[in-house]
């Protein structure tokens, strides 16, 4: 049990929660507590009981199990800026809103390098001629902008030219805004009442806007789509594969709020993502010259041709460095859930911490992922070293609630596939371009 200064409402974890966020110490912090409790520790947040867990069978019972959910925790705080869509909801009506999103992740519709190329191409042209130290991450983060813009909604947003079109003007920090909103609403709990909305109701407005702007052209899609249907024989090829995500869902439904909220979800889903995980490998790679000469010797195996698909998917060494970044640095580093009904947890109660934990309904459930993936007893005395060799070796498994790097469950990410192909491209990419590596300035 967390000792707390505050046992009725656990203000002190909360406030001390809120400060490690703030000086960019949560994930450490979360470690230490872990190491000092152990693997299951209970406390409590905003006077609900609140279950602290990395161990696996825990794990498995919230995240592979249907008893936990976010919807309770995320609908009353997001709804303003992201409504009802399949990031703020549980059970059946979130299956079905993620099935409107799952068939544009197949690996038909991302094996298409075609975007990446030409947006990394504009990227590189703005590196310097010689060897001139610069700043590769707001690069990467403009592109990835770009990138998830045309994936979403069919344009780029104009973030690495700098040439924003007229709709799009102030989206972007409206959007950071809206997202900066939704997770202070959440973090103080009943006290969200109190927090001034003007400000933000203003970012959700123009969040809005930029997203219905692109709702009502998949709306007239839809029109001539349905139209076409009736008119044509599917097997004649006048019925032509969408080319964005929006589209897609636009021929399923004709629904314009839930449309918009699916989309806004779904860029706040892949905000910084790709782009986070592809600053941390260069970070990375930065500090360990021998990983990246042996990188080095994959890639130049390639030759200078442009990676294709299935030649990324053979890159083992390359797949072993992102599978390393993830387990140090994982994208979703923390995650929460709160019981939708009565249950039980398997492990951490008793005196020995074996005994299962009854949890009611409304209790609350947050695992450190973070902490999970530096867990000696999975990845030995090294677990805090950056070592991609370790997934080479065929002896070492680690199991499904032991290395989670893009969730587990119903509620995994729908964008993993995409997020480890464009990484492994960019990466190569990136290497081709940079003859001499990449060092620390």
């Amino acid at each position: 049990m967390y000792k707390h200064r505050d046992p009725i409402f656990g203000l002190d974890l909360i406030l001390k929660t809120g400060l490690s966020i703030k000086n960019n110490s949560f994930n450490e912090e979360n470690f230490a507590r872990f190491d000092l409790y152990g693997p299951t520790f209970q406390g409590i947040a905003w006077a609900t009981q609140c279950i602290n867990s990395i161990e696996p069978k825990n794990l498995a019972s919230v995240l592979g199990g249907s008893d936990w959910g976010v919807q309770e925790m995320r609908l009353p705080t997001w709804a303003p800026f992201c409504g009802a869509g399949f990031l703020t909801t549980d059970g059946e009506e979130a299956k079905w809103k993620r099935s409107l999103l799952k068939p544009f992740f197949h690996s038909s519709n991302i094996s298409d390098l075609s975007l990446m190329h030409a947006g990394l191409y504009q990227m590189m042209r703005m590196f310097p001629k010689d060897d001139t130290a610069f700043d590769l991450q707001p690069l990467v983060f403009d592109l990835y902008l770009d990138l998830s813009t045309s994936f979403l909604f069919g344009e780029p947003i104009g973030a690495l030219s700098g040439k924003c079109p007229q709709h799009a003007k102030g989206f972007v920090d409206a959007f950071q805004a809206g997202i900066a909103g939704c997770g202070l609403r959440m973090a103080v709990g009943p006290l969200r009442h109190l927090i001034p909305n003007r400000s933000w109701f203003e970012a959700c407005k123009k969040s809005h806007q930029f997203a219905d702007y692109y709702v009502d052209r998949a709306l007239e899609h839809r029109a001539r789509y349905l139209a076409k249907q009736k008119e044509a024989d599917p097997g004649d090829g006048t019925l032509t594969k969408p080319r964005t995500l929006l589209i897609k869902m636009a021929e399923v439904t004709g629904d314009r709020k839930l449309l918009r909220d699916q989309i806004v979800q779904a860029m706040m889903g892949s905000q910084d993502t790709t782009s986070v995980l592809i600053c941390n490998v260069v970070h990375l790679l930065s500090r360990h010259k021998d990983i990246q000469r042996q990188l080095q010797t994959e890639i130049i195996s390639l030759g200078t041709k442009d990676p294709s698909f299935e030649n990324l998917g053979r890159m083992r060494y390359l797949q072993a460095i992102l599978n390393e970044t993830l387990r140090l640095h994982p994208v979703f580093p923390h995650i929460a859930r709160v019981a939708m009904k009565d249950t039980i947890l398997p492990s951490g109660g008793g005196s020995d911490g074996k005994s299962p934990i009854f949890c009611p309904a409304g209790s609350l459930f947050r695992t450190s992922i973070y902490t999970l993936h530096r867990q000696t007893r999975t990845y030995g005395p090294d677990a805090h070293e950056f070592k991609p060799e370790r997934w080479l070796d065929k002896s070492f498994m680690p199991g499904t609630y032991e290395y989670v790097p893009f969730g587990v469950g119903r509620r995994s990410c729908l964008g993993k596939h995409k997020a480890m192909m464009e990484s492994s491209y960019m990466i190569v990419r990136l290497f081709q371009q940079c003859h001499h590596g990449m060092r620390v300035n």
